[in-house]
């Protein structure tokens, strides 16, 4: 019943947020099916009960990561994984080929996200990522500093003020301190830390 599209949302979230109680790691194949005809509307309480399930629904999760047509359930078995940690690394080999074929997808930013977090919990285990990741932070910084120089070509030639002179752009400024390429940038660059051994986790 549970899977039937007319059940009430809440009704469903409370049904789901207890399946694992009920059914112990049989629930995850349910959990997958729910997703999958749900995707997004219920993904964190979904995401919720395959993190309790942990090492137990690893099968499910592999199975999930491979799955191409459903990219929000990737998202979430690589989260869940990552979750783990290195006690799943033999799930290493699936998210970086998982990464590989999203690494430069438009609009894949938030799958590619969950993945370099995953990869960083695993630390040293992750090291067959490394090429990628580096290949991934160069791609960040070019957009980071791509981003940039329009936003200081674009603050360049704002309209004069007041006094005739035109705002100068600084470098502190809100906008620098907020690119989202900044901030992945930065974030691929802790996570191949972690792997190489330079950070604790």
């Amino acid at each position: 019943a549970l899977t039937e599209n007319h059940i009430d949302r809440g009704v469903q979230e409370f049904a789901i947020s207890h399946l694992y109680d009920l059914l112990g790691v049989d629930a995850a194949p349910l959990l997958r099916k729910l997703l999958m005809q749900n995707g997004a509307l219920i993904g964190y309480c979904v995401q919720d009960e395959f993190e309790e399930m942990g090492m137990a629904a690893l099968p499910v999760f592999s199975k999930m990561i491979q799955d191409e047509e459903h990219p929000i359930g990737q998202c979430i078995a690589v989260r869940c994984v990552g979750r783990i940690g290195s006690e799943a690394s033999e799930m290493v080999p699936f998210i970086v080929n998982l990464l590989r074929k999203n690494m430069s997808i438009e609009n894949s930013e938030h799958l590619v996200s969950s993945i370099v977090s995953a990869l960083g919990e695993f630390g040293p285990s992750s090291k067959e990522a490394l090429p990628l990741l580096h290949r991934l932070r160069r791609q960040r910084l070019i957009k980071w500093k791509s981003a940039e120089a329009k936003t200081r070509y674009l603050n360049s030639n704002r309209p004069a003020s007041g006094n005739g002179t035109t705002p100068e752009f600084k470098k502190t400024s809100f906008f620098d301190e907020w690119y989202p390429e900044r901030w992945e940038h930065e974030h691929i660059v802790e996570v191949i830390e972690k792997i190489e051994g330079k950070v604790q986790k």
